[in-house]
C-alpha cells in the first residue's frame, strides 16, 4: 500500500519527547542515576492522514501542563507539505527506582486468563530494565501460582490481588478484572499509589490511597 504502518508513531513520538527533554537540558539517563523512572501510563492519538514510505515527517512535541507527578506530553506530526497527518498525548509518571511496582492485571482483556498479545509483558520487560527484582506481579483469572508464558518469555509467582497490593508501593492496573475495584475501594491502603489507565477506579489516572 505504501503508507507507514500506524504503530510506527508510538516510536516516533518516543524520540520527539527524549529530544524535547534534551532540548531543555534533561535526560533520560541522568533521571536514572538520580534515581528516577518514567513509564508511560498512558498513549493516544488520533490519525488523520496517513504517511507515505519514504516522507519525510515532522514530529512536533509540546508540554503545556506543568509536572507533579506525571508529565504530559502534546504532540503534532505533519508531512513535507504542512499537512497534519496525527496527533496524541502520552502522559509518563515519575517513579523510584527503590520503588515494589506491582503489575496488577497480565491477560490481555478483562475476565478471562487469555495471555495472547497481552500489553504487560512489554510494561514488566521495560520496568524490569530499569528495577530487576523490584516487580510484584498478580492476575485474579490466571490460577496457576507459579506461571510461565512461553510466548513472552516471562514467568511470574502470581501473588493473591491483596498480597501484591501489600507488598507494592506503587501499583499499574494493567487488566480491568471487575474483582480489582471491589478490592482496592472496600479497604484502606496507607501509603499507595495506584496508576489506573483503564480508569478501573474512577476518572483520574493516578489515584494516592494515603490513609
Amino acid at each position: 500500500m505504501g503508507y507507514c504502518y500506524y504503530g510506527n508513531y508510538a516510536q516516533y513520538y518516543e524520540v520527539a519527547r527524549v529530544e524535547t527533554l534534551r532540548s531543555l537540558g534533561i535526560n533520560y539517563k541522568d533521571l536514572e542515576e538520580l534515581g528516577f523512572l518514567l513509564p508511560v501510563s498512558d498513549f493516544n492519538i488520533k490519525y488523520v492522514l496517513p504517511a507515505y514510505y519514504d516522507e519525510e515527517l515532522d514530529v512536533k512535541c509540546i508540554i503545556k501542563e506543568t509536572p507533579d507527578v506525571k508529565i504530559k506530553f502534546f504532540y503534532e506530526t505533519k508531512n513535507s507539505k504542512g499537512e497534519l497527518l496525527n496527533f496524541g498525548t502520552t502522559t509518563l509518571v515519575f517513579i523510584n527506582s527503590k520503588t515494589n511496582v506491582g503489575i496488577l492485571g497480565y491477560t490481555f482483556k478483562a475476565e478471562t486468563d487469555d495471555v495472547r498479545d497481552t500489553l504487560s509483558a512489554k510494561i514488566i520487560r521495560y520496568i524490569e530494565r530499569l528495577v530487576p527484582n523490584q516487580i510484584n506481579i498478580s492476575d485474579y483469572n490466571i490460577k496457576s501460582k507459579n506461571f510461565n508464558d512461553t510466548a513472552n518469555d516471562i514467568k511470574f509467582k502470581n501473588l493473591s490481588t491483596l498480597e501484591l497490593i501489600k507488598k507494592s508501593n506503587v501499583i499499574i492496573i494493567c487488566t480491568n478484572h471487575s474483582i480489582y475495584k471491589e478490592v482496592i475501594k472496600k479497604r484502606k491502603f496507607k501509603n499507595k499509589i495506584f496508576i489506573d489507565p483503564w480508569r478501573v477506579l474512577g476518572q483520574e489516572l493516578i489515584v494516592k490511597k494515603l490513609i
